[in-house]
């Protein structure tokens, strides 16, 4: 941690290093993907702290190493790997003192930025398709029963509150509007697989016990009845 070197004080009443909250805002910016603000902070440091002591050496390679721990705290808290940043042969300390000029050393950071944003997105994305995926089959699997909000929170060891907010992030509807459009699939194809059930049956089988209260879900998704809907099926 290069805030715990002796050379701590030096550091800062030369000005050749920058506050924890702006790096603590850089960490937050590129964690939440937002290039824009990651960029402004970058520019910030450049322009108060390093531009103007950047061709004395002794401050020049603070500057380096605290933008080095910036760097690697950005990428814990985005887990993401150096890996995901440079090839192998390549290192991120070597990147930074190879920088002949300060806006070289700027290009170079904001550079790496967008590497720590780009894979965060990526990683991002993969985790909301798989919470996707879960949340799909854990309804697939369980429609047909009285499943509840919290009975889904349980599952994912969420309170219900979360799990509300998380649900309408990841399938851009709520818990009960995506539960009903299920059921009222599943009862369209029992429909058209045997047209000789009767509308209660359908509507037990597909997790709705009472029968008006599927009769108005039905119709709120199709725009017609269940017998409507069977009457169509049977007159093809």
């Amino acid at each position: 941690n290069i805030y715990l070197y002796e050379d701590y004080k030096t550091l800062f009443k030369t000005s050749g290093g920058y506050p924890f909250s702006i790096e603590r805002d850089l960490i937050n910016a590129a964690e939440d993907t937002d290039w824009e603000g990651a960029e402004k902070i970058i520019d910030e440091i450049f322009d108060i702290y390093i531009c103007k002591t950047f061709h004395q050496k002794n401050l020049r390679e603070m500057n380096v190493i605290s933008l080095l721990n910036t760097i690697n705290r950005s990428m814990q808290r985005a887990s993401v790997n150096a890996e995901d940043i440079l090839p192998p042969s390549r290192y991120l300390i070597l990147e930074l003192k190879m920088a002949s000029s300060p806006e070289e050393l700027r290009g170079k950071v904001k550079e790496i930025y967008r590497q720590i944003i780009s894979q965060c997105e990526k990683k991002q994305q993969v985790k909301s398709e798989d919470l996707n995926n879960r949340l799909q089959n854990y309804i697939e699997n369980h429609y047909s029963e009285d499943i509840s909000l919290n009975d889904l929170a349980e599952w994912f060891g969420l309170s219900p509150n979360y799990m509300s907010l998380v649900f309408k992030n990841i399938m851009d509807c709520n818990f009960k509007e995506y539960l009903s459009k299920i059921r009222c699939q599943k009862a369209r194809e029992l429909m058209e697989q045997n047209q000789n059930l009767k509308i209660s049956e359908i509507a037990a089988m597909v997790g709705i016990q009472n029968v008006n209260t599927f009769i108005r879900v039905f119709k709120k998704d199709c725009g017609i009845s269940p017998g409507q809907y069977l009457l169509k099926i049977k007159s093809r």
